[in-house]
């Protein structure tokens, strides 16, 4: 009996051992698990400005067109440049640059809202996927766009020896599963050069 009661108490305590064991393991693939997907948000999401960089943006787009219910639906492409951003480098440092990049990025996040995809594809460069539920209207877009370029500057960067601005192209089109993404950017980024040229005439004409 001694033995049999020797061996009971140490199975039950080799149970107790291995439930304690089964926990720490369980909390650690839980661990495990929350590290690798804040590693994977962190690997498409620029460092700056919060914003999904060109990795994130194109996954995240790819899974919106996929997405059966986007099928369709209107939407629009935004291809947005900082204004002077080798300028304000130049003459008032780094800091001040990067500075005028988030302010660029939390103006479109403003202007698009948390629910469209917002994405630092390079130094000045941004772009940005919006879903519409109502007819596009592209000049009331650009109309908005400035408004809360004005406010913000107004708010938040009313000290500093420089304007914060974008150029943008806007870019409409209807979702689809086969679209591609590089090609609608290629077209966003047409109109924004289109938009920066004419930008560079009106003040070439101001000051003749």
């Amino acid at each position: 009996m001694t033995v049999q009661l020797c061996a009971a108490l140490k199975i039950i305590t080799l149970m107790k051992q291995q439930a304690v064991t089964q926990k720490q393991l369980k909390k650690s693939l839980i661990e495990i698990k929350e590290n690798n997907e804040l590693l994977r948000d962190l690997s498409r999401q620029d460092a700056l400005t919060g914003c999904y960089n060109r990795r994130g943006f194109f996954e995240e787009l790819r899974k919106r067109l996929s997405n059966d219910k986007n099928e369709g639906e209107k939407a629009i492409m935004v291809f947005a440049d900082l204004d002077c951003l080798k300028t304000i480098n130049d003459k008032f440092g780094h800091e001040e640059g990067d500075f005028a990049i988030l302010s660029a990025a939390k103006i479109l996040k403003h202007s698009f809202g948390n629910s469209e995809i917002v994405g630092r594809i390079g130094g000045d460069e941004f772009v940005v996927c919006a879903f519409l539920d109502n007819a596009i209207d592209i000049p009331s877009m650009r109309n908005h766009i400035e408004a809360v370029t004005r406010e913000y500057n107004i708010k938040y960067a009313a000290d500093k020896p420089y304007i914060i601005h974008t150029s943008v192209g806007v870019y409409p089109f209807v979702c689809s599963a086969t679209l591609e993404i590089g090609e609608l950017l290629s077209h966003a980024d047409i109109l924004l050069y289109e938009e920066k040229k004419r930008k560079r005439s009106i003040l070439k004409s101001d000051y003749e």
